[in-house]
C-alpha cells in the first residue's frame, strides 16, 4: 500500500519504524484540525482527509489485534528515538510482519 498525499508510507519495515515514530502523532494531530474546521475548500482537502481516516482506521485495527508485550514495544519506540532494548526490537518487527 502507498499513500500519496500528505503522508509517504509505504510497505516497508522503514516506512514503519517511521510511522509509529513522527507521523502517528501528527495524524491524530491534522485529523483532529479537519474536524474542527467543518468544510473542505479545495479537493486534496478532500483527499486529505479521507487519507488521515483510512489511516486512523488501520491504525485502530493494527492496535487492537497486539499483545501488551507489542503495544508496549511499540510505545517504547514512540517515546524514544534510540535506547530499546533487542527485545523491543524484536517485537517491532514482529508487528511489522
Amino acid at each position: 500500500m502507498y499513500l500519496k498525499n500528505k503522508y509517504n508510507i509505504a510497505n516497508t519495515y522503514k516506512s514503519f519504524v517511521r510511522y509509529i515514530k513522527i507521523y502517528r502523532k501528527y495524524i491524530l494531530v491534522d485529523l483532529y484540525k479537519y474536524e474542527t474546521k467543518g468544510a473542505f475548500y479545495i479537493e486534496k482537502e478532500i483527499d486529505d482527509y479521507v487519507e488521515l481516516k483510512l489511516l486512523k482506521k488501520l491504525d485502530d485495527e493494527l492496535f487492537s489485534i497486539l499483545s501488551v508485550g507489542e503495544k508496549f514495544a511499540l510505545e517504547v519506540l514512540e517515546k524514544r528515538n534510540d535506547g530499546y532494548n533487542h527485545l523491543c526490537d524484536i517485537l517491532i518487527k514482529d508487528v511489522y510482519e
